[in-house]
């Protein structure tokens, strides 16, 4: 069933490189409604849907 507030839920995934396990989800035909953007903090968030409509951050380590 399609989530009535896909903003509510959230599902985070640390990885070490979110730049490019955005590439490599989209190119599978993963739908982001955020890309990879650099938080005040230092790290990068992109911010993809998931089949029930979902939003799932994938966050990564600061740099710096």
């Amino acid at each position: 069933m399609k989530a009535k507030e896909p903003q509510r839920v959230l599902l985070s995934f640390s990885v070490s490189d979110v730049a490019v396990e955005q590439q490599r989800l989209e190119a599978a035909g993963v739908e982001f409604v955020r890309p990879a953007t650099r938080e005040p903090w230092g790290g990068l968030v992109a911010t993809f849907v998931d089949l029930d409509a979902n939003y799932c951050p994938l966050v990564g380590p600061p740099t710096g």
